[in-house]
């Protein structure tokens, strides 16, 4: 009897380790993988972060008064990617700059017909489509529902007005998608801008880059 009670014992001491030992190993694996995705977090917006200052610095230097930071991104279907648009203000008073067109092209689909869609964002940041054609290149703004099944590839971008103020630069993000069943092709973005003195408010138009996004295999 003596000798079950100390079996009995000698088998809740070793479960009593192997529970303690499971548990610092689930510390040390949760610890290992928060430290991972928490310096790949970290990474991302150093790269950003540089990204953005670069741009800043260029246009600077520039007469450009818009422009990316990258013209031209390969993606493969289901990828997402993030690049800049920079606006500068050359005027000697504070501007609102906007995004208030997107016209995008669908190219070099085999089968396809090649079709372009042009998207319209109002003063307040809401984007509609002319007309009821829909083609596999689209666009939205960050407040903006998401685009139908049709799409395969798209622009997400702040839909609202960005303040900048006199001789300064501002970057902003757009995020490039493209859905899983994407299929190899082009997409080409022609992305329209204005800007406005706060004390005359009188847009212009006539503010325009391209972005080309490749679907690649």
């Amino acid at each position: 009897m003596r000798r079950n009670k100390k079996g009995g014992l000698n088998l809740s001491i070793n479960a009593i380790v192997v529970l303690i030992l499971a548990i610092t190993m689930l510390g040390l694996g949760l610890s290992f993988m928060r430290n991972i995705f928490g310096s790949a977090t970290k990474e991302f917006e150093e790269v950003g972060g540089t990204v953005k200052k670069q741009m800043i610095d260029q246009m600077k230097e520039s007469d450009k008064v818009f422009d990316l930071s990258r013209p031209k991104v390969e993606l493969k279907a289901g990828e997402d990617t993030q690049i800049f648009i920079g606006f500068k203000n050359k005027a000697t008073v504070g501007k609102n700059f906007q995004l208030r067109q997107v016209e995008a092209s669908r190219l070099g689909e085999t089968g396809s017909t090649n079709r372009t869609n042009v998207f319209n964002v109002t003063t307040a940041g809401v984007i509609s489509m002319e007309g009821t054609t829909t083609g596999l290149c689209g666009a939205r703004t960050d407040s903006g529902t998401e685009p139908t099944d049709v799409v395969e590839v798209y622009l997400e971008f702040k839909g609202t007005k960005t303040k900048v103020a006199k001789g300064s630069v501002v970057v902003v993000p757009i995020n490039i998608k493209t859905t899983s069943s994407s299929n190899v092709g082009s997409c080409v973005f022609e992305l329209k801008g204005d800007s406005d003195a706060d004390s005359v408010g009188t847009p212009d138009y006539n503010k325009i880059v391209e972005l080309t996004v490749d679907v690649v295999s």
